[in-house]
């Protein structure tokens, strides 16, 4: 089986190769691609420096590797006002260019990555079906108008996908250190307070780890379609805070109610999968790696 992964260097493309290296076949072939200049590499893997908005380039390589699954995390999320970014309908063009050309040479099944920005804001339950709504961000839509892309490209030549909607995550050292959890680390050990600005809003927030683990099961398993990507369990924004301020050692889970939103886990739930890192020791593990 031949295997493309673009975006390995980021978040979660990173966490998913670690798990990849503990699963790869004898006679599989995995091709690893990023626009940054690649340093470290890993004898199981091939490696290229590729700006994915060189279609050329890029239509090259796809019909010289011609690859059966395709891995696609790369989109712009490194600028902090990338929610806003005009970079993000960049992404949304190559991403088209590379989809259309991998099942127009044969790509068996891809899988893609969504987020949970696609739903309202005040939505009560965040289905495992298509969303259609006005997005509030260049960044939800584009990714909106890409699923609208990939719908029409796997029907056109008759190729599976699976459309995996991140939410709320934390754990790697990649992580952004704007969000959330690093800026809390961060905050604590400058002895700083940090202020919430809605610390009752609930989350399911899962470790990069095991978000990797998931998205290799949603693999191997066959899945295919929307797949809601969170933690099974619901905690508030105080609570991650007091966690990382050593207020509490452990959290009390959040269960749903009317007044609260529910996530759809129904496809994480039919492949029996299961979290292996708790919240506070995510955090307790952070904080020890923290430089």
């Amino acid at each position: 089986m031949k295997i493309l992964i673009t975006g390995f260097s980021g978040y979660l493309g990173n966490s998913f190769l670690e798990v990849l290296k503990k699963k790869i076949g004898k006679n599989d072939q995995v091709f690893c691609i990023s626009s940054k200049v690649i340093k470290k590499k890993n004898k199981l893997f091939k490696y290229k420096t590729l700006n994915l908005n060189n279609y050329k380039k890029t239509n090259q390589f796809i019909m010289d590797f011609r690859p059966d699954i395709l891995f696609h995390f790369a989109w712009y999320v490194e600028h902090k006002d990338y929610l806003c970014s005009q970079k993000n309908f960049s992404s949304l063009n190559f991403s088209n260019n590379l989809y259309e050309i991998f099942c127009k040479l044969g790509g068996k099944k891809a899988f893609f990555f969504g987020t949970n920005l696609e739903f309202d804001p005040n939505s009560r339950t965040y289905s495992e079906r298509e969303v259609t709504r006005k997005n509030h961000c260049n960044y939800s839509l584009s990714k909106f108008k890409f699923y609208k892309s990939v719908l029409k490209i796997s029907k056109k030549y008759k190729s599976e996908f699976a459309w995996i909607r991140v939410f709320f995550s934390y754990g790697s050292k990649k992580e952004n250190r704007l969000r959330l959890v690093p800026q809390l680390i961060e905050h604590y050990f400058s002895k700083k307070d940090y202020t919430i600005r809605h610390p009752e809003k609930i989350v399911n927030i899962m470790h990069v780890k095991d978000m990797a683990r998931a998205i290799y099961l949603i693999y191997s398993k066959n899945i295919v379609g929307i797949v809601n990507l969170a933690s099974y369990n619901s905690v508030k924004i105080s609570q991650i805070k007091d966690l990382v301020y050593e207020k509490i050692s452990r959290v009390f889970y959040v269960k749903s109610s009317k007044n609260t939103s529910r996530i759809e886990l129904n496809k994480l739930k039919k492949i029996n999968f299961r979290e292996k890192i708790t919240l506070s020791r995510g955090i307790k593990e952070m904080k020890e790696n923290y430089k």
